[in-house]
């Protein structure tokens, strides 16, 4: 470090950003707007904008802009915020510059309502973006002269409307992510089997991308007989100009920024040292935007080529010794494969904490798939970029152009697609705690040191200063000492960052909105929901119910027990059976339950063939059933076989009890339903109360037999049916109750330890 002062500087100042950040002080670029105004965009507000187009995205059914310069117009006064997110459904497009006038509806980004949902909120707050607005009405002020980002972006829009066109519908959406940054057209399949290999990151604008579009670039240049200045200049330019256009990502930002400087080094004739580079990049970019700092990419960017960088030295320190290199000359190609591995295992495990905090899951064939096919991303991207570019003037030449990359995507397709089907393509590890991450850096940081260590005291350098016989030449023997303590430390740190806490009994209500799903925990591998679905939020399954149960390392599902078949309780429980069925990333369902009556419905013989597609064996239960699974017991209260109730007076009621603890899982029982089970009843400390809240369910009497000490109401905040109604609520705090509401606390965990009850609101534990 005392050789490298760059890098001490740039880790000083991620240090103070994150102490500033801890702090409050506001240097994110978060508006200073009035309370009052603040808590009115916390459910958005009407208003009058004006702005500078900065940035344009065009989807399906929709235009996004990012508004720069921005002011509320209040009357006669003006409110400056920064940046905000503007969509509209005009037809008409806006040019990158223009200042336009927009009225609509403003509001802040919310704050995830459960764990390991994505975090829009702080994607945004990276690029100081802290509101967004949906235009009703949208006018031109002020027309933009000429603007390179406009050009750029017409530019991508016209490459990727083209190869749209062309005859390659598979292969055109993966291009236009690969080439362009343009991921609107990539099919959900293709980024499913990217993301399950572990191949992800060629889908990005990265720094492989600039890495070899860039390095291509300059050997063509200097093979025009360019001079090499006006080389390096030319393709410098080149590469700034494509990391605008595909967007300036963090990684993307990053590595042009590397280039830049070994570019610079090379023509000043001066050495190029890969971590002072980085360095030099994480400073000016942190100066920049320090919002950076808490990006995922600008980390996971950051940490790839710190491994690299660290694999690159040790690797290079155990090669340098006489015997080393006259090997290197008889295998050059053992040689350059044993180099990928170690780059690839440096990479990985510096990566790996993020990977899982992220993501919550690791693909377990990665090595495979990236020596396999990321050295053919040259291909890919050269052929892309000729091709792409080619078929604005000709249809044909850019075809034929295309073909190499073609192929060798359709060869991507097709290894991505069989190693995902290999058992055991993912493995869901859950999110650690950051003091995990920070013990497993501290474990592998000691290992480097190690190796560094090591590899100077290697027997290959010492035996290449003594002749033979010196009585200092060390023996062979002690050549791999050290060894054994590095890969215990190693598999130490490994084991603290994958380690997770037991659970214990939890009743976990997740925030699904218009909607009921609860995760029910005993113990490790012990895990049932109960319903999951939502009228008002799309593919709840997808981004609510599934990033939760990865977030918690949960693999299996016991069971899956549907109240009754309305598409609020089920529609995301459809979801997870169809991804079980095409063998994605969830959990393993051992059952799934329903209640008896539904096995003559048309929903219960929909869901028994989704479960059958999945390989999953549907149980129709009834009164009296009991369920066991370790200490966990679940008795079926309702409803009997022969009673006759059907929908919402048919909902499947749950008794689970462990130890002390007794807790009511009612689904939408109200009316008849609901008296035929509170003659059934005792008191209970958990309930989760009926239909949401309705007015017609969680009667006086029903409350009086339950007396429960926490009720959950899964109801968003402001729901279209008035949910949950105040007389449910005046009923429920009549009983001395506590009493909580998804759409305002996030998920809702109940725990019971002994005979001790408590209860954590998500929103409120990660404000």
């Amino acid at each position: 470090m005392k050789k490298r002062p760059l890098c001490l500087v740039c880790i000083g100042l991620m240090i103070v950003i994150w102490m500033m950040k801890q702090a409050g002080v506001p240097i994110f670029g978060e508006p200073a707007l009035p309370s009052e105004l603040k808590e009115e965009l916390q459910s958005g507000k009407e208003v009058h904008i004006t702005g500078t187009i900065l940035g344009r995205n065009q989807k399906p059914d929709s235009t996004q802009y990012i508004l720069k310069d921005t002011f509320l117009i209040d009357q006669t006064v003006k409110i400056p915020i920064y940046k905000i997110l503007l969509t509209v459904r005009e037809t008409e497009l806006f040019s990158v510059g223009d200042r336009i006038e927009v009225f609509g509806i403003l509001s802040a980004f919310r704050p995830p309502g459960n764990p390991g949902e994505f975090d829009v909120r702080a994607y945004y707050a990276c690029q100081s973006i802290y509101y967004s607005l949906w235009g009703e009405q949208i006018c031109l002020q002020q027309k933009a002269n000429f603007s390179l980002r406009e050009m750029l972006l017409s530019f991508r829009e016209d490459v990727t409307e083209r190869l749209q066109s062309l005859d390659f519908p598979e292969i055109s959406g993966i291009l236009s992510a690969m080439v362009f940054g343009e991921r609107e057209y990539l099919s959900q399949e293709s980024r499913r089997n990217y993301q399950m290999v572990g191949i992800s990151h060629v889908l990005s604008i990265s720094g492989l991308h600039i890495t070899l579009l860039g390095m291509g670039l300059l050997r063509l240049l200097l093979f025009l007989r360019l001079p090499d200045k006006g080389a390096a200049a030319a393709a410098a330019a080149g590469m700034a100009l494509y990391c605008l256009m595909t967007g300036g990502q963090p990684s993307a930002l990053r590595a042009f920024l590397m280039f830049g400087v070994m570019l610079g080094a090379r023509l000043l004739g001066r050495s190029y040292d890969l971590m002072c580079s980085l360095s030099l990049a994480g400073i000016l970019m942190l100066l920049e935007r320090p919002g950076y700092l808490f990006s995922s990419g600008f980390q996971l960017s950051f940490a790839a080529v710190v491994g690299a960088g660290a694999a690159t030295s040790v690797y290079q320190n155990f090669l340098s010794g006489q015997n080393s290199r006259r090997k290197r000359r008889k295998c050059r190609m053992a040689e350059k494969a044993v180099r990928a591995g170690i780059t690839w295992a440096a990479v990985n495990l510096c990566t790996l904490p993020l990977i899982c905090y992220y993501f919550y899951e690791i693909p377990v064939y990665s090595l495979f798939a990236n020596l396999l096919l990321v050295p053919l991303t040259g291909v890919v991207l050269i052929s892309g970029r000729a091709g792409s570019m080619a078929a604005l003037a000709s249809r044909l030449l850019g075809k034929i152009l295309l073909m190499p990359a073609v192929f060798c995507l359709n060869g991507f397709e097709a290894v991505t697609e069989m190693i995902r089907r290999l058992p055991g393509a993912v493995w869901v590890c859950g999110q650690p705690r950051i003091w995990q991450i920070m013990l497993y850096y501290a474990g592998l940081g000691t290992v480097i040191w190690m190796m560094k260590r090591q590899s100077d005291r290697c027997p290959d350098k010492q035996q290449s200063r003594l002749p033979d016989g010196h009585p200092g030449k060390k023996p062979e023997k002690k050549k791999y000492s050290g060894w054994k303590r590095m890969a215990v430390i190693l598999g130490i740190s490994c084991g603290i960052l994958l380690w997770r806490k037991t659970p214990g009994i939890s009743v976990t209500a997740l925030d699904v909105g218009q909607g009921d799903c609860l995760a029910v925990t005993a113990g490790r591998g012990v895990c049932y929901l109960v319903d999951g679905g939502s009228s008002d939020v799309n593919q709840v399954g997808k981004y609510r119910i599934l990033p939760y149960l990865k977030q918690q390392g949960i693999r299996t599902l016991e069971g899956i027990f549907i109240t009754h078949p309305d598409q609020d309780h089920m529609n995301g429980i459809c979801e997870l059976l169809k991804a079980a069925a095409e063998q994605e990333t969830a959990p393993v369902v051992k059952r799934l339950y329903l209640p008896c009556w539904m096995e003559a419905e048309e929903e219960g013989r929909e869901l028994a063939l989704l479960s059958a597609q999945a390989g999953i064996p549907v149980v129709y239960l009834q009164k009296g059933n009991v369920i066991r699974a370790g200490d966990l017991r679940i008795q079926v209260l309702h409803p009997g076989k022969e009673d006759g109730f059907t929908g919402n007076e048919g909902s499947m009621v749950l008794l689970l009890s462990c130890g002390a603890f007794d807790g009511l899982l009612t689904g939408d029982l109200e009316g008849m339903g609901e008296e035929a089970v509170t003659e059934q009843l005792k008191n209970c400390e958990f309930l989760k109360v009926a239909h949401h809240g309705s007015r017609n369910s969680t009667s006086e009497s029903f409350l009086a037999c339950v007396s429960p000490r926490v009720c959950v109401i899964s109801a968003p905040q402001k729901s279209i049916y008035g949910h949950p109604h105040r007389e449910v609520l005046k009923r429920i705090e009549a009983t001395g109750a506590d009493w909580y509401q998804t759409g305002k606390s996030g998920a809702v965990r109940l725990t019971v330890t002994g005979n001790e009850m408590k209860v954590q609101e998500y929103r409120s534990s990660c404000n």
